[in-house]
């Protein structure tokens, strides 16, 4: 996947992590070989992850060449629209990508990305129960099947996975 410019994704303060698994505490905060401790974390939110750039004017350069060019041989012609049709196509049809920015004092964000702002929106729920409660609990959440479990004394509602709630 990339990522236009506005992420940089090799910036040394922003990391895109790719950990599936990610273990949160009232102690530490651990994904992948990573472990911090919770009170390090100073903040986390869902965020969009803008969509690739479509250069509109190397569609248009496609388009009129093809248009020219289909004059003298069509099946270049053609396939020149053919390509301009699929960059529009492939364009519009980019899946919309969200990201979990969690912050740490140090300056970095570490950013976890699914195509489900809802199930980042548990995630960020869960953390904010956590913080706020005195209780032990521990937050398991597993990128790869999109599942929030909380274990230990939390109380509240709990959203499951599949978008369920528990009371």
């Amino acid at each position: 996947m990339a990522f236009p410019d506005i992420i940089n994704p090799t910036d040394d303060k922003r990391v895109f992590e790719s950990a599936k698994q990610i273990i949160i505490t009232k102690n530490s905060v651990k994904f992948g070989s990573s472990v911090y401790q919770f009170r390090n974390m100073t903040g986390f939110k869902v965020g969009e992850i803008p969509k690739a750039r479509l250069s509109w004017s190397t569609v248009i350069g496609i388009t009129i060449v093809g248009l020219f060019i289909i004059n003298f041989n069509k099946l270049v012609g053609i396939g020149l629209l053919a390509l301009a049709i699929f960059l529009l196509y492939k364009h519009f049809t980019q899946i919309q990508y969200y990201g979990l920015i969690i912050y740490f004092n140090s300056g970095q964000s570490h950013i976890f990305t699914s195509n489900d702002k809802s199930f980042l929106m548990d995630i960020v729920n869960a953390l904010y129960d956590l913080m706020e409660t005195s209780q032990e609990g521990t937050i398991y959440i597993d990128m790869s099947n999109r599942s929030v479990n909380v274990e230990g004394d939390l109380q509240g509602n709990a959203v499951a996975g599949d978008g369920s709630h528990i009371n």
